[in-house]
């Protein structure tokens, strides 16, 4: 290389580093200077809550409704206030009611919020009767420290992120959020549905049915027990990985491949317009395949529930994994 194209290089790269030095800083000073075009400017307000607390109500509007245990055993809610975009806390026979008043305008919205706000609930971890989230476009996070007798959410756009054991149903809606489960344990029947979000589901036990739907989201649930299992899935993918019913387990995609890594049920039946059909299962099955125009290769047993699988022009490629 000549001397001419080092000095280049080097001229370029010290532009490279400018440049990207220059974007940081702009883009904080244009963050500072958005913020201070806020017309009606958030002010943090904590609402204290003296009564005994057996269940929560919230209907809430924008912010992302976040709990988290207290250590001194108090019950906390603390919101970002502004001037036409409020909150009010109430206690009545036990239950915990957050409400948002909006009475902004139309031209309020011409100056948008330039960053997201949070109710932060805090309690004392343990046992709740029910959890409700209804009205809702923000995001919903409750950690593993708690437990309710149902759970509830509604939310158009954010995401849910749910850790805690719930005794009977749990139903989770979104629009186009995503949701998210971990190490939750039910008796009764799980519902979880989503426009266009993904849905992540491990380690979730229950002892009645789980629906689980979306329309072109990914579904991927790992780890999961319960009496019968549907999912569907318009245009995602969806991914199955220890996944066991001790009934029927129903998988459906028009258009995305279907994937299980060892699972299992009484009787499966899998089936895809246009996607793959691959993976494993742990016991013997007998296998029912077709597909048009796609390879088939199952295994040729003759023991065990029945396991069909339908695709129009996708492969079917499955094997006993014990």
């Amino acid at each position: 290389m000549n001397m001419g194209k080092k000095i280049t290089l080097l001229i370029a790269a010290g532009l490279t580093v400018a440049g990207i030095a220059f974007v940081g800083v702009f883009g904080a000073k244009l963050d500072d200077g958005l913020r201070s075009l806020e017309v009606d400017p958030a002010e943090s307000r904590t609402f204290t809550a003296d009564e005994p607390i057996r269940a929560f109500s919230i209907e809430n509007g924008t912010d992302t409704v976040s709990l988290s245990p207290s250590a001194d055993g108090k019950c906390t809610v603390t919101c970002a206030e502004r001037t036409r975009l409020t909150h009010t806390v109430t206690v009545e026979d036990g239950t915990l009611t957050v409400r948002q008043t909006d009475r902004r305008t139309w031209y309020d919205h011409l100056i948008p919020f330039f960053h997201d706000e949070t109710i932060e609930i805090c309690i004392p971890a343990g046992r709740y009767a029910s959890f409700v989230v209804a009205d809702s476009t923000g995001s919903v996070i409750v950690p593993s420290d708690f437990s309710f007798g149902t759970a509830t959410i509604e939310s158009d756009t954010g995401d849910v992120n749910f850790a805690a054991a719930v005794e009977k149903t749990l139903d989770v809606t979104t629009q186009t959020g995503n949701i998210a489960l971990s190490a939750v344990l039910l008796k009764d029947a799980l519902h979880l549905a989503t426009d266009t979000g993904d849905i992540r589901v491990r380690n979730v036990q229950t002892q009645s049915d789980a629906m689980v739907c979306t329309q072109t989201g990914d579904v991927f649930l790992a780890d999961m027990t319960c009496r019968a299992m549907d999912v569907q899935s318009d245009t995602g993918e969806i991914t199955l990985q220890n996944a066991v019913a001790s009934g029927m387990l129903q998988v459906e995609s028009e258009t995305g491949d279907i994937s299980l890594d060892r699972c299992d049920a009484a009787e499966l039946s899998l089936q895809s317009d246009t996607g793959d059909v691959t993976g494993s299962v742990r016991t013997e099955k007998v296998f029912q395949a077709s597909s048009d125009t796609g390879t088939i290769r199952v295994p040729d047993s003759i023991r065990g529930g029945r396991c069909k699988i339908i695709t129009d022009t996708g492969d079917i490629v499955m094997q006993i994994e014990q």
